[in-house]
């Protein structure tokens, strides 16, 4: 599981230079290396082509295709196991990694391997990098996987709960060998406070920031549920963990993301605050840290205007779902002047009875319902005060979790470009919401005469360089890789 957050760059140019013009779309196949292959993600690219995960039972393969659509290789990892699960792919000047996990259940196992491909010539064999014991359950230990921007190395977090009373989280630096440089591990006490790992991020020196969510697990009387954000630092020289808490006897803290703004060497906060327990979403925070000292620049709070509070109001007076609407926080997007823009989705779920009767007995069936609705966007400037606020309108149901629906997000020099699915009666088409740096919506269906009834996955979305977003994609029920291209950045 990749828990990398991306600090992406937004550019704030003069309102004049905002010529805001359709994405060149373009649609790549790709074909079944593996019999029966049922998956298919996008990892990585280059400038000569770009690299696709496929998975068919028990067999996983690695294939690169030439822009031009022709397969340049396809690699199968050696090994028969169904837990195997990519956590990564590194591409260098001379080969690529790919990092991935197997989960032993009956050993309580959980190791981190990686493969070396060269792009010219047969890989190596799997090797095996963390090898982690005593794990509980795969669904609650996961390897987070974060390469140094220099390509000088990469840094692996494996977190764990082997007691309900404790987290463990095990960190390691490697170099660009491969070879093991640091390591240490932390045992987090849970007896007043349960922790949860929300994101990560790595400074210019190669440094590891840590988020961690609290919340706490018994409260006395009427007393109000609070959460509290932990922020830490593991120095990748001598591994001394420096921590830094984020809270407040105010305001109720709500969802919170991290993110590392290269240009200004600052590590950022920012998310959602109410003003009464499980009361809806009154304004922003951000805080701003100066990662070499983990002291706080600025901790600051805005609350939203009255039309923008009503529009919150109003989509969720809408919804099925009566109670607090939960929106959880996309990657940040750093501006260049120093501010923040924040990207949520709606998500929550519904349940429905159904009654059939059967030899006149009623049989009762409950179905579960995930919804993904609107995306809410607010620009921050450097001093914490909101620039902008939009929402963009998206309705998205289905009774399983679908890899169809939410949403992907492409911050292109002023513009920051929303992508999803919209399904329809007659087809699907894929929705393209361009949002300029003064707030301005442009709304666009993308898809073309000669590209129609796709679907995108939006997870899966890989940037491959700073205008084009390749997406993998289903045409017609035929898979393949959905590409836009946008003006100059």
């Amino acid at each position: 599981m990749n828990l990398r957050i991306i600090g992406w760059l937004l550019l704030f140019l003069s309102p004049s230079c905002l010529q805001a013009q359709a994405p060149d779309v373009g649609w790549l196949n790709i074909g079944n290396t593996l019999k029966g292959a049922y998956q298919h993600k996008i990892l990585a690219a280059d400038l000569q082509g770009y690299y696709v995960y496929q998975s068919s039972g028990r067999e996983r393969s690695i294939d690169k295709y030439s822009y031009a659509g022709n397969l340049v290789y396809a690699h199968k990892i050696p090994l028969d196991d169904r837990s195997i699960e990519i956590e990564e792919l590194l591409v260098r000047r001379q080969d690529v990694l790919v990092f991935f996990s197997i989960y032993n259940a009956s050993l309580r196992r959980h190791g981190l391997f990686y493969m070396r491909i060269p792009h010219q010539g047969e890989p190596g064999k799997p090797t095996i990098l963390l090898d982690m014991d005593n794990v509980n359950s795969r669904a609650r230990s996961f390897f987070y996987l974060t390469p140094n921007e220099d390509l000088s190395g990469f840094s692996a977090v494996h977190q764990d709960q082997p007691r309900p009373d404790e987290l463990r989280l095990e960190m390691a630096f490697f170099n660009d060998s491969c070879q093991l440089l640091n390591s240490t591990r932390l045992i987090l006490p849970q007896t007043e406070a349960r922790l949860e790992l929300k994101g990560l991020v790595q400074d210019k020196n190669h440094h590891l920031f840590l988020l961690l969510q609290q919340f706490k697990k018994e409260r006395k009387g009427a007393e109000p549920e609070r959460l509290s954000y932990s922020l830490l630092r593991i120095d990748k020289g001598d591994m001394q963990a420096d921590e830094l808490r984020l809270g407040s006897s105010i305001y109720y803290l709500n969802e919170v993301q991290i993110g590392y703004d290269r240009a200004n060497h600052r590590v950022r906060l920012a998310g959602f605050y109410n003003e009464k327990e499980r009361g809806p979403l009154q304004g922003v925070l951000v805080a701003q840290i100066q990662p070499d000292s983990m002291r706080f620049d600025t901790v600051g709070y805005s609350r939203f205007d009255a039309e923008f509070t009503q529009k919150l109001y109003s989509y969720k007076a809408n919804k099925k779902e009566k109670e607090l609407t939960d929106y959880f926080l996309g990657d940040l997007i750093m501006r260049s002047d120093g501010g923040v823009v924040l990207l949520a989705e709606s998500n929550y779920q519904t349940n429905q009875t159904y009654v059939q009767y059967s030899q006149g007995f009623p049989i009762y069936r409950e179905v579960v319902y995930y919804h993904y609705d609107e995306v809410v966007m607010i620009s921050i400037n450097p001093n914490g005060s909101i620039d902008w606020r939009q929402i963009i309108p998206k309705t998205q149901t289905s009774v399983s979790p679908s890899p169809y629906f939410s949403y992907s997000a492409f911050p292109v020099g002023p513009y920051v470009h929303v992508l999803f699915n919209e399904e329809s009666r007659s087809r699907n088409s894929v929705m393209l919401y361009s949002v300029s740096n003064n707030g301005q919506v442009i709304p666009r269906n993308v898809l073309t005469g000669d590209i129609n009834d796709a679907l995108i996955i939006p997870g899966d979305a890989k940037v491959i360089s700073p205008t084009t977003l390749l997406l993998p994609a289903s045409r017609r029920k035929k898979k393949g890789i959905f590409r836009l291209t946008f003006g100059e950045a």
